[in-house]
């Protein structure tokens, strides 16, 4: 019995060094396997449940939103600058939008 043990020396392996050729084959496997997972997961178990928008002052999730007439942007009411003109309101994206709209009100009506 003792002589079994003693002749399964020959059965390891023999030592091989790792070659950067090696080392970069297994982190590029490595990488690709992890972003596999993590698809993986993504498909499984999809977004996150808290995950949606958090509702507004007013309760509800959505504002409405306005175009600006100088750019023809559309934003949420709540971030747009405002301006009250001849009983009218009119929403802009920026001071810049609403100074070059006042400017041209004031060319029209002179």
């Amino acid at each position: 019995m003792a002589s079994f043990y003693k002749s399964s020396a020959h059965f390891k392996r023999p030592f091989r060094p790792i070659t950067p050729n090696t080392m970069l084959f297994r982190l590029v496997f490595f990488l690709v396997l992890a972003i596999l997972l993590y698809k993986l997961a993504r498909f499984i178990w999809g977004r996150p449940k808290n995950s949606r928008p958090a509702p507004s002052q007013n309760g509800h999730v959505h504002d409405e939103l306005v175009k600006d007439p100088v750019c023809g942007v559309y934003l949420p009411k709540g971030q747009a600058k405002p301006l009250f003109l001849n009983n009218r309101t009119f929403y802009f994206c920026s001071e810049e939008c609403r100074q070059r709209f006042s400017l041209e009100e004031h060319g029209k009506n002179a």
